[in-house]
């Protein structure tokens, strides 16, 4: 699954918006990703829209504006 960056309010110098990383876990209403500046951290899931990599891979862009499939929390 995939986490794509939405809002990186507050983490400007670890995330990036409209960049995809990599999902490690998922728990609650948090996600564990490998940031920017190398470190896997727990971030709320609000900052990020959540896709099946399969979602991205078929839609040939990864634009915020096209509607990713998504998994339910």
């Amino acid at each position: 699954m995939i986490a794509i960056c939405k809002s990186n309010e507050a983490f400007e110098d670890s995330l990036t918006i409209y960049k995809s990383y990599n999902l490690i876990q998922l728990a609650n209403a948090s996600i564990l990703i490998l940031n920017d500046r190398g470190e896997i951290r727990w971030y709320g899931v609000d900052k990020f829209k959540l896709a099946t990599k399969g979602s991205l891979n078929n839609s040939g862009n990864n634009s915020m504006n096209q509607s990713f499939q998504t998994d339910p929390l």
